[in-house]
This record gives structure tokens, C-alpha cells and sequence, in this order.
């Protein structure tokens, strides 16, 4: 460990060696620091967040402290022990960024002790904190007090007092030279005093350093990931003001600087989010805080820490069943050269207690030898457990994704299962559009036909906007559902992702595919005004200038080999 102040007592407690506050040796090493690695829930120990990271627990009713935190940071594999040979642990950082943030005038919270386990076994790392009582994080205030075109004063004017103490903190970061490299709001917390002042702490300090020098790049990715995260919840001018108030203005020599600034900040942001996307969508193929995979004897599951693998297994067995009997109401679908059969089961999950929930097993087998070649590198089932990953990651409506199996022969995969929910309350689109757009349906009348077209077109174009293709975008690959309580917002979901390109750009070629697949899958109950409405609003969405007399040629001619409703005359 590194060098420490001269108030730090050292100890040796089980196999755990300890620098603790000499303030507090006494009362830590007598009631927490003994029993740190047994820490458990009960009625004075809180478990906060436990992952492949870290454990971290809130612990009360200490003799001289109202709650301290406990972090203990793992070390799940041999990268991470080499790592924090190198560089230090993460609990050793974490000390380190909050002597070096208090020093500075940052407000955060008091480091207590530091603890490292010398065991054969155990290599973690503890760190304890002092708690911060009465505070929330200020990513849940800005939710409350979210940017909306018509609001009353007192909301604007609480926003932007809670802007103005983010921007001193930040400011003095700034001027310091500490850079934080998981800065925004989640990691701020916010204290409001019976007097109505306002302080704000910073957390989660393992990520903090303090470079020789503080470049200008560095300055400029601190404010991206925090512009990233206002983006959410406040206006544009706002976040500009921001900025401005971040910086000392006298400082900035002239508007156009300043201006610079915003627009180098802006691209950072755009690339922050794109890595964030692209970061969260991989999660489901390692071995993250929700997913998990594991060999078997015949190939590989992945699956949701919430799915056991022993039942999964159990659920591609009754799929078996169920796919021998073709009469069985089970069977979903079937493709014609049987690449593909898809039936639902029940599957036990334990966030269900343990319940049976129906799901839906999509069954891949490659039948031709260029699909089984292919599948060497990636097989469809795992195509689509990706793009399933990458549309909610977008937060594009889809039944979730609960597990995938790999089956192998050789070094070929033969066979892939994909395990997700079935929307027992979802109908497909064009099943529903057939009789709820017919006189007298649940929705013949024009606001409601209007508030359906304008889901699906604006979910078709931030799918192209965002630069995501689905090769097959049909109304019967839509599923829909009205919610009794509120009519005015349908949810849609799209299935059948089989073949998605997540990072391929929408050329016009393949936007005007989408718009004729999506044109012929419409029932004859929607009519030429609906299909036109939905164009519309599909071109207001993507800022089209287009003539639209041109487009709707395009879209014919892209649809020419398909049944085609534009020129087919509704029948009686």
C-alpha cells in the first residue's frame, strides 16, 4: 500500500491488514472491522449493491458513527490480481481519490479504513466510509424536477439551483486537476437542510485521479459524460448555461471560444454515448451483474443470473415434446423448410418465486451446409440474443431475452434455443390492425387509428436514425397491447430480430425496403388515408423534405415483387 497520513493506526485483524482513522481504531476494530467479511442483511446491516465488482453495505447502530459504508471489491479472475498489482486495488484508489478530493475543498465522504486480505483464497480489498445521512442522489432530484415545455416557475427555479451547485463542483475539479472518470449525477449526492441550503457530495471514488498535468481532452470527456447525463432531464439553453458556469468566463477570451467548447463537447458526447451502447449490448455475452455463462457437455447456455440452467434445459425438453406433436396448440410457428420452429413453455424463474412463466423457445437448426458453416463463426440463435441486447440497451420495446443455448457437433454448432417471454396481453399487429380498424372496432375512431401509426413510424425511424435494420419489418413481426387504464399509450413490441444489424447504416435503399414490407403486411382495413398518415408521420420524424409524390413511387417500386396495397382497391 501506498504512503498514508501520520493518524493512520495499523493492524492486523484475522487474515485482513487493516489502516484505520486513529480517531475511530478503537470503536471500528472493536465492533465492524473483526466481522467484515460476514457481513450479512439483518436490522442493522443494509446490502446497497452486490455484482462482479463489489459488495457494498450499509451498517447502523455503531457507537460513535450513525452508518458507515463497507465496500469489498473482488477479484473475480487473474487480470484483475494483475491489475491491482500494478495499479492498486480498487478499495486502495478509492481511499487515495477521497484524501485527494478532500484536500482540494471537494465535499465527499471521510474515509475510515482500509483493509487487504492476504488470504490464499481471498484477495479482496475493503475500504469504509463514512455515511452520509439525509442525502439522495442527484439524478433522482433532476427525474422529479425534469425539463417540460409547460411547467410552473418554482420547478425551474429548483432545477437550476441544483445546476448552479453542480457546475461549482465541477468548476473546482476543474481548476484542481482531479479528474473523475464515472463522473455524473448518479455519483453526486444531494443534502437538504431544514434552512433550505443545499449541499452536494461526490461518491464512488475509485474511478478518481489526479493526472501531472490536466489535459484539455481530459477536461472536455469529464463534461461529456455529465452533458450525456443532463441530456435526460434538462433543455438545451440549460445545459448551455452550464457549461458556461463551469468555466470561469473571464478566462474564455472570446463567445466564439466559448461556442468551440460546446460543439468539441457535444461530438465527445455523441462518441460517449455510442461506446456506452455499444458496452451495454456486449454485456450479454460475458459474464456480467445480469447475465452468466456456462458450458455443458453438448455446447453453451447463456442465460439471466434470475434463469438456473438446470431449468432451462428442463425447457428445451418439453419444447421437444411439444415439436413432435404438430397438432399441439403450443407450436407458434413453423418455417416451411423447417429451419425454424417456435412454441411456448413454462420455464421456472427465480424472480418469480420460483413460478412457472411461459416463454417462447425459438429453435434455429441450420439444415443447409452453408448455415452450418456459417454458424462456426456466429449462428442465428446468437445473432438474435444480441440484437435483443442491443434493443433494450436503445430502450426499443421487445419480449426480454431469458436464455440461450448453443448446441455443438464437433466444432460445428448444430442447433441454438432462445428463451424469451411471452406477452401473454400482446396480439400481432396485423391480427389486431384487421379488426380494430373495421367500423365500429376498438379503434375506428381517427385519434386512435392517428396515436397507433405514429408509435410504429416513430419507432421505425429512430431505428434508422440510430442506424438499426430490420431486415424483416412487418406488421405480423409487431406485437401490440392497450393498456385499459390509459388508451392513449399503446405498446409495441417488435419479435423476430433474427438477422438485425445494430452498427449497419440505414442507406435510403434499405429504409425504403422497411416502409414496402411494413406497407404489403397491412390488413385491408387500413386504409389508403391510414397508409399515407403513417408515411407522414414516418417523414415529420426523420426530417424528410422529400417530395412525397416521389416517395410513395419509391416505396411502390421497392415493393414491386410484394402484394401491394397502394394500387389494389380495398374489396367489399
Amino acid at each position: 500500500m501506498s504512503s498514508f497520513p501520520n493518524d493512520d493506526v495499523t493492524m492486523n485483524l484475522g487474515s485482513i491488514e487493516w489502516r484505520v482513522k486513529k480517531s475511530h481504531a478503537s470503536s471500528l476494530a472493536r465492533e465492524l472491522l473483526p466481522g467484515i467479511q460476514d457481513l450479512t442483511p439483518g436490522p442493522h446491516v443494509r446490502r446497497i449493491k452486490d455484482n462482479n465488482v463489489r459488495t457494498v453495505h450499509a451498517v447502523t447502530d455503531l457507537p460513535e458513527l450513525p452508518f458507515v459504508i463497507v465496500k469489498r471489491y473482488k477479484v473475480p479472475d487473474v487480470a484483475t490480481r494483475i491489475k491491482n498489482r500494478l495499479e492498486g486495488t480498487k478499495a486502495q484508489q478509492e481511499w487515495e481519490g477521497a484524501h485527494s478530493l478532500l484536500q482540494r475543498g471537494v465535499p465527499t465522504c471521510r474515509p475510515l479504513a482500509l483493509g487487504q486480505s492476504r488470504g490464499k483464497e481471498d484477495n479482496s480489498s475493503y475500504v469504509v466510509m463514512e455515511g452520509l445521512s439525509n442525502t439522495v442522489t442527484v439524478v433522482s432530484q433532476l427525474r422529479k424536477l425534469a425539463y417540460r415545455e409547460k411547467e410552473e416557475n418554482a420547478v425551474t427555479k429548483k432545477r437550476t439551483r441544483l445546476l448552479k451547485h453542480l457546475a461549482a463542483i465541477t468548476r473546482i475539479l476543474l481548476e484542481t486537476g482531479v479528474y473523475h472518470r464515472d463522473y455524473h449525477t448518479g455519483n453526486v449526492l444531494a443534502r437538504y437542510g431544514n434552512n433550505g441550503d443545499l449541499s452536494l457530495f461526490m461518491i464512488d471514488l475509485h474511478s478518481v485521479r489526479c493526472p501531472f498535468r490536466f489535459f484539455r481532452f481530459l477536461q472536455r470527456r469529464l463534461l461529456a459524460k455529465l452533458y450525456l447525463d443532463l441530456e435526460n432531464f434538462t433543455s438545451e439553453a440549460e445545459r448551455r448555461i452550464f457549461l458556461r458556469d463551469c468555466y470561469d468566463v473571464s478566462q474564455v477570451r472570446y463567445l466564439s471560444e466559448l461556442q468551440r467548447m460546446f460543439n468539441q463537447i457535444t461530438a465527445r458526447t455523441q462518441r460517449l454515448e455510442r461506446r456506452r451502447i455499444l458496452s451495454r449490448t456486449r454485456r450479454c455475452v460475458v459474464r456480467s451483474t445480469r447475465y452468466w455463462h456456462e458450458k455443458t457437455s453438448s455446447g453453451r447456455i447463456y442465460h439471466r443470473r434470475s434463469v438456473e440452467a438446470d431449468a432451462v434445459l428442463a425447457a428445451i425438453e418439453k419444447h421437444h415434446r411439444v415439436r413432435e406433436d404438430s397438432n399441439s396448440p403450443n407450436i407458434l410457428k413453423t418455417s416451411v423448410s423447417g429451419r425454424t420452429v417456435v412454441t411456448k413453455v413454462p420455464l421456472a424463474i427465480k424472480e418469480d418465486d420460483a413460478r412457472e412463466t411461459i416463454v417462447c423457445v425459438k429453435e434455429h437448426r441450420p439444415i443447409r451446409l452453408k448455415d452450418r458453416l456459417l454458424s462456426v463463426f456466429r449462428n442465428r440463435g446468437m445473432g438474435e440474443w444480441y440484437a435483443i441486447s442491443g434493443f433494450i440497451v436503445r430502450g426499443v420495446e421487445t419480449p426480454e431475452a431469458l436464455a440461450l443455448v448453443e448446441k455443438k457437433d464437433g466444432w460445428l454448432r448444430t442447433t441454438s434455443y432462445v428463451l424469451t417471454r411471452f406477452l401473454v396481453d400482446h396480439q400481432e399487429l396485423d391480427q389486431f390492425l384487421d379488426h380494430a380498424f373495421q367500423p365500429g372496432g376498438k379503434c375506428s375512431d381517427r385519434s386512435d387509428r392517428r396515436l397507433i401509426l405514429k408509435t410504429v413510424a416513430h419507432i421505425m425511424a429512430y431505428l434508422h436514425e440510430n442506424n438499426v435494420y430490420h431486415p424483416d419489418f412487418k406488421a405480423s413481426n409487431a406485437l401490440i397491447a392497450l393498456s385499459p387504464e390509459n388508451r392513449s399509450a399503446p405498446h409495441i413490441a417488435l419479435i423476430d430480430l433474427t438477422g438485425v444489424f445494430l452498427w449497419r447504416r440505414v442507406t435510403r435503399s434499405r429504409a425504403l425496403k422497411n416502409l414496402a414490407q411494413l406497407d404489403w403486411s397491412l390488413p385491408y382495413s387500413v386504409s389508403r388515408a391510414d397508409r399515407l398518415r403513417f408515411l407522414l408521420l414516418y417523414r415529420e420524424a426523420r426530417g424528410i423534405t422529400q417530395d412525397l409524390r416521389v416517395h410513395v413511387g419509391e416505396i411502390f417500386i421497392a415493393g414491386r415483387n410484394k402484394i401491394n396495397y397502394w394500387r389494389k382497391e380495398t374489396p367489399d
